[in-house]
């Protein structure tokens, strides 16, 4: 049910205080002046009445702002680092130009802030948002639903068939991958992922393909080759101090990151790749290539991906679907000089 109807008053005379501090606190201007008992009180109330300053639709009610918002919010991937996220804006930004939009960044440290700062999405100013890999568990989408704001999930996938998403087969050219690794003649296949895969739909059906790659294979899965790269634990220094007849021969990251960063830490090890170790990734950055050796993995069109996430938005905004527009763009598999038959 939309709550669009409440006023800041409301909110204002509900907490006892002014509409005016309301709206700074909403608007993220709450400084030493305001004391945090207040400011608590106030985001309290907001949440309970499911208040939010919905700029969007006022834009919408004067015809529009003619911008789209991109919401990455960036707990563990920095812009500056996330080669990935800057092949995504690449291709939304070459589109949004071409379609005579303006395109801003709304950027956050978790999906798990998306709450607290709905009024700062809000209050961008935008006809529609783009969610760049959203965790599973954030608030935003719902509520973006429940106010009717039009957007659009890129790089993830979701089971709601009411939420439009431009995404690659991830389980299937997992799979793919995977076997590839298999008829190679590797047995013993290990899989490099982050500590939020569970949230994550990208990491969850990498996972779903490796599983299926080994059935395939009618091969045993030993969840012991499913490690975190930065968990204390069980990381890949503990698999390669196993026995050798039990130590991994390949390497699958869950994306080229993880593979790469897998790389760098098998070459200050001094374990060879491939010699030793096949490394294989997905997504195809720019520094899988550039990489020494150069990184057999999936191609995501990660450019094009980001140009239909801004087409299927741009539909949604001027109402040309009526149904939302849920994506699968086709992938290569970029075979390089890091995966060889294994040694032994």
């Amino acid at each position: 049910m939309r709550r669009s109807s409440i006023s800041i008053r409301q909110v204002a005379e509900r907490a006892g205080v002014s509409p005016a501090t309301v709206s700074r606190v909403l608007s993220g201007r709450a400084s030493e002046q305001i004391a945090v008992e207040t400011r608590k009180r106030v985001e309290a109330v907001v949440a309970e009445m499911g208040y939010y300053p919905n700029a969007m639709a006022r834009g919408l009610a004067r015809n529009r702002t003619n911008a789209i918002g991109l919401v990455f919010l960036h707990q563990h991937s920095p812009l500056h680092t996330s080669e990935s996220f800057t092949m995504f804006l690449d291709g939304v930004l070459s589109e949004a130009t071409y379609r005579q939009r303006d395109t801003l960044i709304c950027t956050s440290y978790s999906w798990s802030d998306g709450r607290n700062n709905m009024a700062a999405l809000l209050d961008r100013r935008c006809d529609g948002l783009i969610l760049v890999v959203p965790r599973t568990d954030n608030p935003v989408t719902d509520m973006l639903k429940e106010y009717e704001i039009p957007f659009v999930i890129l790089g993830g996938r979701s089971d709601d068939p009411s939420v439009s998403f431009v995404d690659t087969d991830c389980i299937g050219e997992s799979r793919r991958l995977v076997n590839y690794l298999f008829q190679l003649g590797h047995k013993r296949i290990a899989l490099a992922q982050g500590h939020d895969y569970p949230y994550l739909t990208y990491a969850t059906d990498r996972l779903e393909g490796y599983r299926q790659a080994h059935r395939d294979q009618n091969m045993r899965l030993n969840s012991e080759l499913i490690f975190d790269l930065v968990d204390p634990d069980h990381n890949l220094g503990t698999l390669m101090q196993l026995p050798p007849s039990l130590r991994p021969t390949a390497i699958f990251g869950a994306c080229d990151a993880n593979a790469l960063h897998a790389m760098d830490q098998l070459r200050r090890a001094k374990i060879r790749v491939p010699e030793d170790i096949s490394v294989v990734g997905y997504d195809d950055i720019l520094s899988a290539a550039k990489a020494t050796p150069a990184l057999t993995t999936i191609k995501q069109p990660l450019k094009t991906m980001g140009e239909q996430a801004v087409k299927a938005l741009l539909d949604l905004i001027d109402c040309k679907v009526e149904t939302p527009q849920r994506m699968f763009l086709p992938t290569e598999l970029v075979v390089r000089e890091s995966a060889t038959p294994p040694n032994s």
